[in-house]
């Protein structure tokens, strides 16, 4: 599929993605970065929602630089970030988490922004990123404990992941726990 087919796929699905619950977003690597400012261009300026995003290789300065277009109200946005150490850290709006290996701290950091009631959804970037980090039985717990939380709060929460031809026992899961799974590839 070409890039611009992707673009528009993941445009028809934000418009019915009003409903809280866990939807996994595949995208392979060069579609990855377009599939991000889509869904964020369609939360913040078209919806003005506020949202939370969590990232776990990514700066959030870096996350605005690439993501985050001069007219869209990037006060909107609050992130979770566990690439950087805090010092030098001049990211507003912005809870570090030591480590993408702390789950715990993560967890708690996720639920202390949902249940404040402020937030509308949640993008989690992403499962690749904790594949690397945790044995999969891990990762199956804990996205299956993001899944509750999301529907808890009634926050609309958007799981990256790149797609492959074969798809792994893990993905297969995490497909089964997710409310719904869009291909962009």
């Amino acid at each position: 599929m070409s890039e611009a087919g992707s673009i528009s796929k993941v445009g028809k699905k934000l418009s019915v993605l009003d409903e809280s619950g866990a939807h996994l977003f595949l995208s392979t690597a060069s579609n990855r970065n377009h599939t991000i400012s889509k869904v964020l261009a369609d939360l913040i300026s078209e919806k003005k929602q506020d949202g939370v995003y969590v990232s776990l290789n990514k700066e959030c300065d870096l996350i605005r630089k690439k993501y985050i277009k001069p007219d869209m109200a990037s006060s909107l946005i609050y992130y979770i970030e566990t690439s950087t150490h805090p010092k030098d850290h001049s990211c507003v709006n912005c809870m570090h988490v030591s480590s993408p290996y702390a789950l715990t701290e993560l967890s708690l950091a996720v639920n202390t922004l949902l249940s404040s009631g402020k937030f509308r959804f949640l993008i989690f970037d992403s499962l690749d990123t904790l594949e690397i980090h945790h044995n999969p039985k891990i990762i199956e717990q804990f996205i299956h404990y993001l899944a509750v939380m999301l529907h808890k709060y009634n926050i609309t929460g958007i799981i990256l992941a790149s797609d492959g031809k074969n798809k792994s026992k893990l993905l297969l899961s995490i497909m089964n726990i997710c409310d719904d799974v869009t291909e962009l590839s």
